[in-house]
C-alpha cells in the first residue's frame, strides 16, 4: 500500500513510492518516463512551506492578479521620515521589492572594477541582513515572490524555492527568466520561461507545460482557475488545472508587461502605450485606449483602470467597464513607473519640477485629485534618484528603491 500524502511522510517521498511502484509493474524505464525526467529538471531538498502570501506587498503588483491594489493604505506621517531599510535596486530600471510585515525582499545589483554581481537579499524590517544570494554572470533577476514561508527566486534558466528567513534551499527547477515573476497561487506556482510551467510549489515537480502556447510568454498573472499571458501578440487564457488553452484573443499591441486581471477584465498595456481591456464578464466591453509613451502595467482598482503617461507626464483614470476617462492628472517630467493603490489613494514616483527633487504623488483614485506631494530626502537632507521605480505599499509608509551617490538601497517613506 503507497503512504498516504496526509501522513508525516513528505510529498516527495510519497511521489516517489508511487513512481517506484509503477516501475516495478512496467519492468523496466519507459521512453516516456525517460521524456518526463528530461522535460522535468528539478531538483528536491526538502519540502517548501506555503501558505497565505504575507501582506502587506509579497509579489510583484501586491497579487497574484497583478492589480497593484491593497485595500489598507499605508500610514504616512504630516511630517514623514524617509529611510533606508535594505539592500536593493541600482539597475537602470528598477523593480518594487516584496515587502512582508517582518522583512523586505529585493533583487540586487553590485558593481566592481571589472565586474558586477546580482542577486537577491533579505533585510529585517529592524535592518539587520537575513541573507543574500549572488552570481556573476549577467542574468538579470525577477521580482521575488512571498509564499508562506517560501521565497521564490526566478533568474534565465533558475528558479529556486527558499526558505525566506533563511535561504535555505529547498527545490530548483531549470527554467526562469528575468519577466518570469513566479506567481504563486495555493500550492502551485506558474513559471513563464521557455514555456509556461505550472509546478507542485512544495516539491518543484512540474505538473503541466502550456504546449499549446506558441511562442514564450511574458509575464503570467493567475487566478484559483485562470492562467491570463500574452505571447506574440495574443491573450491566452489558460486552464489553471491542466494548462489548456480556455480562450485565446488578438491584441492590437503585444505586451512588455504583465497582464492587471480585474474583476470584470484583463487589461494589458501594449508596447506603443495602447492600453486594452479585454472582458471577462458580460458587464464588461472590450475597448482601448492610447496612454502616449506608456509601457508599464496598469493598475485596476474600485472600477477603474489606472495608467502613468511617460510622454503626457500624467496619471489617467479610465472607467473599467467602458474605457471612458474618468479623469487625467498632470504630474511633473519623467513618470513613467506603474502605479500603486492603498484603499483610495494612488501612489506614483516622478519628478516635481516646483522643487527639482524626484518626489512621491499621493493622488485621490476617485479624483485625481493631488492630495500631497513628499520630496524624497534622507533624514540627512541628501536628495534620492530614482531609476523607473515602481513602489510597494505597507502598513507603515511607502518602500521603493532608490539612490544616493550611486549608493543604492531600499527606503521606506512612512
Amino acid at each position: 500500500m503507497l503512504p498516504s500524502t496526509d501522513s508525516p511522510i513528505d510529498r516527495r517521498a510519497a511521489l516517489a513510492a508511487g513512481a517506484a511502484a509503477a516501475s516495478s509493474l512496467a519492468g523496466c524505464t519507459s521512453v516516456r518516463e525517460l521524456r518526463r525526467l528530461y522535460d522535468d529538471p528539478h531538483t528536491h531538498h526538502s519540502d517548501a512551506t506555503l501558505g497565505e502570501p504575507p501582506e502587506p506587498w509579497p509579489t510583484l503588483g501586491h497579487d497574484a492578479r497583478r492589480t497593484g491594489f491593497r485595500e489598507t493604505p499605508p500610514e504616512i506621517a504630516a511630517e514623514p521620515t524617509i529611510e533606508r531599510v535594505g539592500d536593493g535596486g541600482g539597475e537602470f530600471r528598477d523593480t518594487a521589492p516584496a515587502v512582508t510585515p517582518d522583512a523586505v525582499y529585493a533583487t540586487t545589483v553590485n558593481y566592481g572594477e571589472n565586474d558586477r554581481t546580482r542577486g537577491f537579499a533579505a533585510t529585517g524590517r529592524d535592518g539587520e541582513s537575513w541573507w543574500e544570494r549572488q552570481w556573476s554572470d549577467g542574468d538579470l533577476p525577477a521580482t521575488p515572490t512571498i509564499h508562506g514561508e517560501t521565497a521564490l527566486l526566478s533568474r534565465a534558466g533558475t528558479t529556486v524555492a527558499v526558505n525566506r528567513r533563511t535561504a535555505e534551499v529547498r527545490w530548483e527547477y531549470a527554467a526562469g527568466s528575468v519577466e518570469g515573476v513566479p506567481t504563486a497561487v495555493g500550492e502551485t506556482v506558474f513559471l513563464p520561461s521557455r514555456r509556461l510551467f505550472a509546478l507542485d510549489g512544495v516539491t518543484g515537480e512540474r505538473r503541466w507545460a502550456a504546449d499549446d502556447l506558441p511562442n514564450p510568454p511574458g509575464p503570467v498573472a493567475a487566478t484559483e482557475s485562470t492562467v491570463f499571458a500574452e505571447s506574440d501578440g495574443t491573450l491566452y487564457a489558460v486552464d489553471a488545472a491542466d494548462g489548456s488553452v480556455r480562450w485565446e484573443e488578438s491584441v492590437a499591441e503585444p505586451s512588455y508587461d504583465t497582464p492587471v486581471v480585474g474583476d470584470s477584465i484583463v487589461a494589458i498595456t501594449g508596447s506603443d502605450g495602447l492600453l486594452q481591456a479585454i472582458p471577462r464578464t458580460d458587464e464588461a466591453e472590450r475597448w482601448q485606449r492610447q496612454v502616449p509613451g506608456g509601457q508599464v502595467a496598469p493598475a485596476v482598482a474600485d472600477g477603474r483602470v489606472l495608467a502613468v503617461s511617460d510622454t503626457n507626464d500624467s496619471l489617467l483614470a479610465f472607467d473599467a467597464h467602458t474605457g471612458e476617462t474618468d479623469w487625467t492628472t498632470d504630474l511633473g517630467p519623467t513618470v513613467d513607473t506603474r502605479v500603486a493603490v492603498g484603499g483610495e489613494t494612488a501612489f506614483v514616483l516622478g519628478y516635481d519640477e516646483a522643487v527639482e527633487e524626484d518626489s512621491l504623488f499621493c493622488i485621490d483614485a476617485a479624483s485625481g485629485e493631488i492630495r500631497r506631494t513628499v520630496s524624497l530626502r534622507t533624514a540627512g537632507g541628501e536628495p534620492l534618484v530614482t531609476e523607473g521605480t515602481g513602489v510597494a505599499l505597507a502598513d507603515d509608509g511607502v518602500l521603493f528603491p532608490a539612490g544616493v551617490d550611486s549608493e543604492y538601497g531600499i527606503y521606506r517613506l512612512g
